[in-house]
């Protein structure tokens, strides 16, 4: 049997503990001056005899092969403690593939991290030249993209594999002592563990730096070498002028990631001439706009658009023509980890609406439907999924995320997070308990609200569109203030919700001189009956467009009386023109909602209406700003309040009750 120790020392000028153990006092003092660069403890690098590995293999019996390369056969085998291994054996007419398994032992011994395949052991025995690894038991990436007899992996798993192999690539440019190119990385050298992990494998061809791969100005410093890899994955320029570098692999690695979107060949010579090099087919599809035709049918549907759009930029940087416009390794790791983010950020949607079941409806809209739903570790959300072939959905969904990723006030619902997954286009939210204002108005299997709860639900949104109007820059217009768009929390607070229709304004509306409206121009949009007369009139967008409807809202609180009603007269069908009707004619009070009759102190009610009828007046430039409608509920409130406590002080055991209230016509904010 050959001495591993004289075959590690010949070549690579390693050698292991037992093995120095065993040299002659005579031996060690002659090379006692011998620097070894790395030194090997026996129990990381294990000297395998013949006859052990023999035994390991079943004497290297045919139905024990788990794969054959250019150099020789792979086995599966079982060493020491029943412990699986892969017996990797150099054919031995094989002068080439010596040195290659040379380079093998050599960086295996020195290289340990969990996404690259271990060494067990080795043997030089005789003209047997054999490596020992781990065995990974799910086979090769490559396998399970073009092998027969293998279910298609999901997409996240997909990504989870490259991530690995990523790591385990970054591990050998930047974590070793020298920095290592791989030189052959390909999907059947991506190997899969019992639990999925991706680990590089196959060092045969690979280069170690003599000193750290970039100097100060971090310029690639390029090894002159006879060219060498796998057609198909190899970097064009490393191909034209024999100098390799880190940036050789990256190409690989490109050549690696489409090959998991599209599952076809690196190279495939059954497909037409211009698709038979899968990287020059890519330039060619992502030229034509046309990349998501060819990707694996299986992935159609089930790719993310975020998550498609990072993967395929940074693996078409990786196969760039000219190196020094490819992303280091390190970043290309960072990118397809957070494809994986964008990708569980959209899957996990599905997964909190029960796949958008029934059961979970809580509302429906003319732009699509609201579920609930519950994310991370139980939270309740609002899951608003927009149909696509509503009109202006796209528009409104873009325009909703655009403000509410800016907008943070406890007046105003969160988001929390997108998803925009081929045709879907959903919107996932804070979840308000208690529904909306207008449920709370009109179904019948709510009871009705109080009057003060109403004036606080009133005051809330009036400040949520006052940090709209005024706290912001540039100053957001709502454009579609309704009662189904305040929603109220588990504590009652109404929030604003629904910002698919809201412009944002280029400056603010008034100057400080003049105060003259400064309109936005804009197609005519929001909802019948709480739209400003004026809007409807020349598409003019002020502010105060947002101040008329929520007068009508006003109404809505006061009357509980839909602001569009067809089933009425057709004085009465519009809410707004029926409560200025009325309030001209003395007989507001006639058609409040009956609930609140005798629970409305007089100033409050007195003060309430003038507020809302200002609002709905016709000649927009008399219209309150938001800040004095927010004082003016405010002070409302103040009178109701006092005027309870004054009652509650006439008679401690009875009800509030107030006799019916003779409303003045409005004249002045006195």
């Amino acid at each position: 049997m050959g001495n591993p120790s004289q075959f590690l020392s010949g070549y690579f000028k390693v050698f292991t503990k037992a093995a120095g153990n065993r040299k002659s006092e005579k031996s060690k003092g002659k090379h006692a001056r011998i620097q070894y660069p790395v030194a090997l403890p026996e129990e990381i690098c294990h000297q395998f005899s013949l006859p052990e590995i023999r035994a390991a293999t079943n004497n290297f019996h045919p139905d024990l092969v788990i794969g054959e390369g250019a150099f020789g056969n792979v086995y599966k085998g079982i060493v020491d403690d029943r412990t699986m291994v892969a017996v990797k054996r150099l054919r031995r007419d094989e002068v080439e593939g010596v040195k290659e398994f040379q380079t093998e032992v050599q960086l295996l011994c020195q290289l340990r991290h969990q996404h690259l395949v271990s060494l067990i052991g080795y043997c030089n025995d005789k003209d047997e030249k054999i490596v020992v690894c781990e065995l990974m038991k799910n086979g090769s990436l490559r396998d399970h993209l073009h092998g027969c007899g293998y279910d298609p992996l999901p997409w996240k798993q997909r990504l989870e594999i490259c991530i690995g192999a990523a790591r385990g690539l970054h591990y050998l440019h930047t974590g070793a002592k020298h920095a290592v190119i791989h030189r052959d990385v390909r999907s059947n050298n991506i190997l899969l563990d019992d639990k999925w992990v991706s680990k590089v494998s196959d060092f045969g061809l690979s280069k170690m730096r003599p000193q750290p791969s970039y100097n100060t100005s971090k310029a690639l410093e390029k090894i002159e070498s006879k060219v060498k890899g796998t057609f198909g994955y190899l970097d064009p320029e490393y191909f034209r002028n024999s100098e390799i570098s880190e940036k050789c692999d990256v190409y690989s690695f490109g050549v690696v990631l489409f090959e998991v979107l599209c599952a076809r060949p690196a190279i495939d010579p059954s497909q037409n001439r211009c698709e038979v090099n899968l990287s020059e087919w890519i330039h060619h599809c992502i030229g034509e706009g046309t990349i998501y035709n060819i990707i694996d049918p299986y992935l159609k549907g089930k790719i993310a658009p975020e998550c498609f759009k990072i993967f395929v930029d940074i693996a078409h940087c990786c196969i760039n023509e000219e190196g020094d416009k490819r992303p280091e390794i390190g970043e290309v790791e960072l990118m397809l980890e957070l494809a994986l983010e964008m990708q569980e950020k959209a899957d996990s949607i599905k997964v909190a609406t029960n796949n958008f079941h029934p059961n979970m409806l809580i509302g429906r809209g003319s732009s699509g439907n609201v579920y609930k739903g519950f994310i991370d570790d139980g939270n309740l959300v609002a899951v608003k999924r927009l149909n696509p072939d509503a009109a202006q959905a796209l528009n409104k969904f873009q325009t909703e995320l655009q403000l509410l990723c800016q907008l943070r006030h406890q007046h105003l619902v969160s988001l929390f997070g997108i998803c925009n997954d081929k045709d879907e286009m959903i919107l996932v939210s804070e979840l308000v308990k208690n529904g909306t204002l207008r449920d709370h108005l009109y179904a019948s299997e709510y009871d009705p609200l109080p009057w003060k709860q109403r004036l606080k639900i009133c005051i809330d949104a009036a400040r949520g569109l006052h940090y709209l109007h005024t706290r912001v820059k540039p100053a957001i217009i709502h454009s579609d203030v309704k009662s189904s768009n305040i929603l109220l929390d588990y504590k009652w607070f109404g929030k604003l919700s629904d910002f698919g229709l809201s412009k944002m304004c280029s400056q603010l509306s008034y100057s400080s001189t003049s105060k003259a409206l400064e309109k936005v121009n804009s197609v005519v949009k929001g909802s019948n009956g709480c739209l400003d007369p004026e809007y409807l009139k020349d598409g003019g967008l002020p502010k105060e467009c947002d101040v008329y409807s929520f007068g009508v809202v006003l109404f809505e609180v006061l009357c509980a009386r839909k602001v569009f009603d067809p089933t009425l007269h057709e004085y009465e069908q519009h809410l707004a023109d029926w409560v200025h009707r009325c309030t001209d004619r003395g007989t507001i009070y006639n058609i409040i909602d009956p609930y609140l009759k005798g629970k409305i102190a007089p100033g409050c009610f007195q003060r309430f209406m003038d507020l809302a009828y200002y609002c709905t007046y016709l000649e927009g430039n008399t219209w309150p700003e938001m800040d004095e409608v927010v004082l003016m509920l405010e002070l409302a409130l103040e009178m109701q309040e006092n005027a309870d406590s004054e009652m509650k002080n006439l008679d401690p055991n009875g009800d509030c009750m107030y006799g019916e209230i003779s409303y003045l016509h409005p004249c002045s904010w006195s």
